[in-house]
This record gives C-alpha cells, sequence and structure tokens, in this order.
C-alpha cells in the first residue's frame, strides 16, 4: 500500500504507512531504503540519511548483502548529492 502511495505522490501518507511496518518489525530491511528514498522526494534528506544509517545497521547485523548493498549506495549518493 505504500508503495502504491508513493506512486500517486501522497508521500506523507506513504511515510506513515512505511513507519508504521517499521514500528511492527524493524527487520523490514527494503523498507528502510523506500523510506529513506521517500523522504528524499520531499527534500527531508537529513532524515532520509538516518533512516540509510539504520538500515544498515540492521542489513549488516542480518547479513542481507544485497539490502545493505543498496542501503550503502543510497546513503553515499545522498551525501554526495548533499555537498
Amino acid at each position: 500500500m505504500a508503495m502504491e502511495l508513493v506512486k500517486i505522490g501522497d508521500f506523507d501518507s506513504a511515510i506513515v504507512q512505511l513507519e508504521k511496518i517499521l514500528s511492527i518489525d524493524e527487520l523490514q530491511v527494503g523498507t528502510y531504503y523506500h523510506l529513506g528514498k521517500t523522504y528524499e522526494k520531499i527534500s527531508l534528506f537529513n532524515k532520509a540519511l538516518d533512516v540509510y544509517e539504520k538500515g544498515i545497521l540492521v542489513a549488516r547485523d542480518l547479513q542481507k548483502h544485497h539490502e545493505l548493498r543498496e542501503l550503502m549506495g543510497a546513503l553515499n549518493f545522498l551525501k554526495d548529492e548533499m555537498l
């Protein structure tokens, strides 16, 4: 549902849904990526950075290597863009 809200441009509602998912199960690694990207869409870059960093810790702990690479890529790209 959250991604459908992103598709129609209802970013605030999407954020609520994504945050709800993480409040229920903080081990949903892919959700960190989508939440960070959604924060980026509404120019909340510091929140996106925080979400990516938290997701990286979770992915590393769970040894989710693919997700870890995606989150690290998103974090590094955003940091470069903020310079």
